[in-house]
């Protein structure tokens, strides 16, 4: 790409980032229909690949605490996709406005429900009182 002129490779790039996009969005969609990803464990791995995959692209540490108690419980896919999209848009905010060092995911499983959190050591962009 040195011998192209400035916009050719600025429309390469921005090619190239497109066809990124659109395969990390088919992929998404095919893990969220496939049935044997219907365990709370499921989603919790997806969510440690990708929140791992992005925040080492963007030179980001990041953290992990897991904690099933040996239990996992299925989700029906409409509330499995929700809760995936929202950790994606929340990882993608704190890549993007946070300026973290860190970021840590943690999940478990209590007695009757289960919490899933993601934690950044970035700014505080709002505080909520």
């Amino acid at each position: 790409m040195k011998d192209m002129p400035d916009v050719e490779a600025f429309l390469v790039n921005k090619i190239n980032s497109l066809l990124i996009d659109a395969t990390e969005s088919i992929t998404d969609i095919v893990w969220t229909v496939l049935p044997e990803h219907d365990k709370l464990s499921d989603l919790v791995v997806r969510l440690r690949i990708l929140i791992a995959d992005i925040c080492t692209f963007n030179s980001i540490n990041f953290n992990c605490q897991i904690n099933l108690n040996g239990s996992d419980y299925p989700l029906p896919d409409a509330i499995r996709r929700e809760i995936y999209l929202i950790f994606k848009e929340a990882l993608n905010n704190i890549v993007h406005h946070s300026k973290a060092a860190t970021v840590e995911l943690r999940a478990v499983i209590f007695t009757g429900y289960f919490e899933i959190r993601l934690t950044d050591s970035g700014i505080a962009l709002m505080q909520i009182k």
